[in-house]
């Protein structure tokens, strides 16, 4: 039997290897960045409350707890936070129990969670997201059916 040599064993750093390894510590890096700008935009855009705003008929609310679980529910991401939400328009109503509760049109939220999906996976250039959205822009009113328990078409 030939023995092998301890060289084949062991990888000796080269060029690439050395890449790839800064490649690697620049990607979670890199994240954080897209991180920051999403939670900029969200600050930039953040809906100022109305305490006159109300949904147009029939347009399918979900109370704010519901909003926050519905990327967990339809599995394309983590939960949406309360200042991402504070983004949307929402109106607020007297709940049965006497609570004050946060109601979001569906089909924005659903927009909202493509929306982040979109610039956290950085799939677009942050250029052409700015240009798609503007602050106080807030969404449109819809009166449609409700969409079923999927993301719009991208």
């Amino acid at each position: 039997m030939k023995q092998r040599s301890l060289s084949l064993k062991t990888k000796k750093k080269t060029a690439s290897t050395k890449s790839e390894a800064k490649a690697a510590k620049a990607k979670p890096l890199m994240l954080k960045e897209v991180t920051v700008r999403w939670n900029e935009e969200v600050r930039r855009t953040k809906w100022h409350y109305d305490e006159w705003y109300k949904h147009p008929p029939g347009t399918q609310t979900i109370a704010r707890t519901e909003a926050e679980e519905l990327p967990r529910r339809l599995e394309v991401g983590t939960k949406l936070k309360k200042d991402e939400l504070d983004t949307l328009r929402y109106e607020e109503r007297f709940a049965n129990n006497g609570g004050l509760m946060k109601l979001h049109d569906r089909v924005e939220v659903l927009k909202l969670i493509r929306k982040r999906r979109l610039w956290l996976d950085r799939k677009v250039s942050t250029s052409h997201l700015h240009s798609e959205s503007s602050a106080q822009a807030g969404p449109s009113s819809s009166t449609q059916p409700a969409p079923p328990d999927s993301l719009p078409p991208e």
